[in-house]
């Protein structure tokens, strides 16, 4: 097994995968990366199993961001409340991380930040000395249902009554 590195933005495999990946989110996306990139200079990056000829079978997003305040590092992903691992098989994905967390010395990344939902992570964390943090959010929202439920299931006061002076004001759907 090795260890492949992909660039998210111009690999079209990266936009493929992610697309029929069950776990993947728009932190994930070839737009929200690009928007990283051109916003604040990060590099995003991608490290695989898959090797180049091949369409990718996992993928662990992260971006290179170098400040002078916290210095090198891999965030997967900032500014994202969240950000899955998608691997299928913890084989590879305890490869992977291996293969990082030998590789600090050489690009001299201060840490490694990743911030799954999926708390299978936790094994690999403990193994691969990762510290992680007993704070976080996740923000969910549940929009099953019709139109007319979720708008009563809203805050009366912060929402229901403001999208009722909108439509009075006439600023609804035009």
């Amino acid at each position: 097994m090795k260890c492949y590195q992909v660039d998210p933005i111009r690999d079209p495999r990266w936009a493929t995968f992610t697309g029929g990946h069950p776990r993947a989110s728009i932190f994930h996306s070839v737009a929200w990366l690009t928007a990283l990139k051109h916003t604040y200079n990060y590099e995003p990056v991608v490290f695989t199993t898959s090797p180049p000829d091949q369409e990718l079978e996992n993928g662990l997003a992260f971006c290179q961001v170098n400040s002078w305040l916290t210095r090198n590092r891999l965030v997967s992903l900032p500014f994202s409340d969240h950000c899955e691992l998608l691997f299928d098989s913890t084989e590879r994905l305890d490869f992977l991380i291996s293969s990082l967390l030998s590789e600090f010395e050489v690009e001299k990344w201060k840490y490694l930040e990743v911030r799954p939902v999926d708390l299978s992570f936790d094994r690999v964390a403990r193994t691969g000395g990762f510290t992680p943090t007993e704070k976080f959010f996740l923000h969910a929202l549940d929009l099953r249902g019709d139109e007319d439920e979720l708008f009563r299931n809203l805050d009366k006061d912060s929402v229901q009554r403001r999208v009722g002076r909108a439509k009075r004001a006439n600023l609804d759907k035009k």
